[in-house]
């Protein structure tokens, strides 16, 4: 369950929302309302500004780790919450074809979406082998 949060200074946040909470740890809100378990820093999903840390895929490796069927499930963010598709390997396909891909973070790999690429509505998490 995403947990709605506005402190970018905080290494769980992502888009709004508590990535700590998203992989199923508990967070602890204090009677004002404030999140007890607040790290500062900064969520690693954002490291992509951090170019050294950015590991760029070929085709063929992008190739190599996708599922072996005929739909891919993928997801973004939609803000509130995560929205999951099924997109069609003709459809993946083509957007290697148009995207760079690269490897994502600890987060969405330990949730089997270990590429992502950026079209016009913001980042694709694409499911991984």
């Amino acid at each position: 369950m995403l947990i709605h949060c506005e402190n970018s200074n905080c290494k769980h946040y992502f888009e709004d929302s508590c990535m700590k909470n998203m992989n199923k740890e508990m967070i602890s809100i204090d009677n004002t309302g404030r999140c007890v378990d607040f790290e500062k820093g900064v969520n690693e999903i954002y490291s992509e500004t951090d170019n050294s840390k950015r590991c760029v895929l070929t085709k063929e490796e992008v190739l190599k780790m996708l599922p072996d069927k005929d739909y891919i499930h993928t997801f973004r963010d939609g803000n509130i919450s995560l929205i999951g598709a099924d997109w069609s390997r003709k459809e993946i396909l083509k957007a290697i074809e148009n995207y760079e891909f690269e490897l994502t973070g600890q987060q969405a790999t330990s949730m089997g979406h270990g590429i992502a690429f950026q079209d016009n509505n913001g980042w694709v998490f694409v499911e991984t082998k």
